[in-house]
């Protein structure tokens, strides 16, 4: 999760959140 801090900006910080959440929900292996 501090990668994606890094990469995305705390503006678009809970989109990405939120998109990893779904591929982790439908990819358990993701994780």
């Amino acid at each position: 999760m501090e990668c994606l801090r890094e990469l995305v900006p705390s503006a678009k910080f809970f989109d990405a959140d939120q998109a990893a959440r779904e591929l982790s929900d439908r990819d358990p292996e993701v994780r």
